[in-house]
């Protein structure tokens, strides 16, 4: 019943390499900033990461997966807070990116910057916004809301095309 299903927690569950167990040769084609993509994206849809491995006959990591691992740990520690804990957004995935939803904050997950032109627009935006700051440094991001048509216009200059992730913070009243 798709009603019943709109309700029960998603998982996403996907490979780093090519396959979901070991193989000899396997190459891997996923980058840090693939990965980071992939959990992002997770996040998005309100759902939680299941990222296979693919152990050695031994047990052990390779050296490949390991790094990756690594490098998605070392994003975590910095955008962890934008990640952990929260949930879908009302927005729907966009070609910009995602949103996701903690408390009285909305985090904007920006990872296709070539999408924006110096302006975000969000149709259609419920909430009174308090305060938009990027996440990275703190600067402010001026706005403009239009509360009769629930349009929110986001002035975002500077995005950085090759950054992994760029996050602007919603600080919203609901």
């Amino acid at each position: 019943d798709a009603k019943i299903a709109q309700d029960l927690p998603l998982e996403s569950s996907d490979i780093m390499g090519k396959s979901w167990g070991y193989v000899t040769g396997d190459t891997l084609d996923r980058s840090v900033k693939e990965l980071v993509h992939l959990l992002i994206g997770s996040a998005g849809l309100g759902a939680n990461l299941l990222l296979n491995i693919g152990p050695t006959p031994e047990g052990e990591v390779r050296q490949s997966h390991r790094t990756r691992l690594l490098g998605m740990g070392d994003w975590l520690k910095t955008y962890g807070e934008t990640i952990y804990g929260t949930r879908r957004s009302f927005m729907q995935p966009a070609e910009w990116g995602v949103a996701v939803e903690k408390g009285d904050k909305i985090y904007l997950h920006i990872i296709h910057p070539e999408k924006i032109n110096k302006q975000l627009d969000l149709g259609r935006f419920p909430h009174k916004i308090a305060r938009a700051c990027r996440f990275e440094s703190g600067q402010i991001i001026d706005f403009t809301a239009d509360q009769g048509t629930g349009m929110l216009r986001l002035q975002v200059h500077g995005l950085d095309a090759e950054a992994i992730d760029q996050v602007i913070v919603l600080e919203v009243v609901k």
